[in-house]
């Protein structure tokens, strides 16, 4: 389980985020425990579940990632959708960014990013803020491992860029969109 899993009951309490309007999702799915922990949490919220479901493809690392294309094969849409049977979730396979097109989203209060390369760290958070309802929380699960240094450093950027404050829970960080919504 992720360092930041235990603390979401305190997050959603701390922010409101069962007032706040929208669905959910987690980019990085794997074999989907950490979107069944977040289903868990938001009873009967869509969850949008985005994923290539088999693993980092090629070439999408760049010299920053520690990861390469194969790691976290171990993985199938049908073990996460087994995971997340009964569920309200909504499975978009592909890599990110084009898989975020066929959403059909326009609001989220809650989003977990756990997709470990710069990248797509980049255009998730990119493409999530515009979406995300005042309020709304990105969680990005990668920022303090090591071998994820490319996804700090796209948090990083887009946190400088964007005048927001960067909020750490365990080996994770999260960020909040401003009352008002700044884009």
């Amino acid at each position: 389980m992720a360092s930041w899993t235990p603390k979401l009951p305190d997050l959603i309490e701390r922010h409101g985020l069962h007032d706040v309007e929208g669905d959910i999702a987690e980019l990085g799915v794997h074999k989907g425990a950490s979107a069944a922990h977040i289903c868990a949490a938001f009873p009967g919220v869509t969850l949008h579940a985005f994923d290539t479901f088999r693993g980092i493809p090629e070439g999408m690392e760049q010299k920053i990632d520690n990861h390469k294309a194969g790691d976290f094969s171990d993985t199938s849409l049908e073990k996460a959708q087994e995971t997340l049977q009964g569920l309200p979730v909504k499975f978009h396979v592909g890599v990110i960014p084009e898989s975020l097109a066929e959403c059909g989203c326009d609001k989220f209060r809650f989003a977990h990013v756990d997709v470990d390369l710069y990248a797509s760290t980049k255009a998730a958070i990119e493409w999530l803020w515009p979406r995300m309802a005042p309020g709304g929380v990105i969680v990005d699960d990668d920022y303090g491992y090591s071998r994820c240094k490319g996804a700090k450093l796209a948090v990083d950027e887009f946190v400088n860029a964007m005048r927001v404050q960067l909020q750490h829970l365990g080996e994770s960080c999260y960020i909040v969109k401003p009352p008002g919504g700044a884009a």
